[in-house]
């Protein structure tokens, strides 16, 4: 697993663009080199935490459940704040997901409010995951690959800060933890 201090891997990670809608193939050097980025890693697009799911009986039918989703959820906290971690000294902020990037493009247009705050950067094979040591294999869960949630600070693509989420165990990956590690 990659460790403060360590350079990111070089690697490709795939991007649509909201307005264009054309797809753009980023290496991880132009993406990270000579900037200050905030990676947050989700297990996938639509995974709980990030979109929470809650059910309700819509009758008395046990089998008959209505989905709503929270509107106090984790990417979103990121993207509110996205001025306070930029007057930090956050260039850019990413999710990445293992997913592939059509996917990865709907599931960054629910979040209605983004206005690029946050760039959602698809891994579909999860190479580049595989190459921080970030995956984690979920298929007995029906899942595959996946990518264990985690928040990374690089500056110049050296990593400075890293916290990871392991099963079983909650991380303190909400924005306002993070924003602590800059004061």
């Amino acid at each position: 697993m990659i460790q403060l201090g360590d350079t990111l891997p070089d690697g490709i990670l795939y991007h649509i663009d909201a307005a264009t809608r054309i797809l753009h193939i980023l290496s991880i050097r132009h993406l990270f080199a000579h900037k200050r980025v905030l990676l947050l890693g989700v297990p996938g697009a639509y995974t709980p935490s990030c979109r929470q799911v809650t059910f309700f009986p819509r009758s008395c039918l046990i089998s008959s459940y209505s989905l709503r989703l929270s509107s106090v959820e984790h990417i979103p906290g990121y993207i509110s704040k996205a001025p306070s971690l930029h007057a930090k000294g956050i260039t850019n902020i990413y999710c990445l997901t293992v997913n592939d990037p059509f996917v990865t493009h709907q599931w960054s247009k629910t979040f209605a409010d983004n206005n690029d705050a946050v760039r959602f950067l698809a891994d579909g094979s999860a190479t580049f995951t595989k190459a921080l040591g970030m995956d984690i294999d979920l298929t007995r869960h029906g899942m595959g690959v996946r990518g264990r949630r985690f928040v990374l600070f690089a500056d110049n693509l050296r990593v400075r800060k890293l916290i990871v989420e392991y099963p079983g165990e909650a991380a303190n990956i909400a924005v306002d933890d993070v924003l602590k590690l800059f004061i």
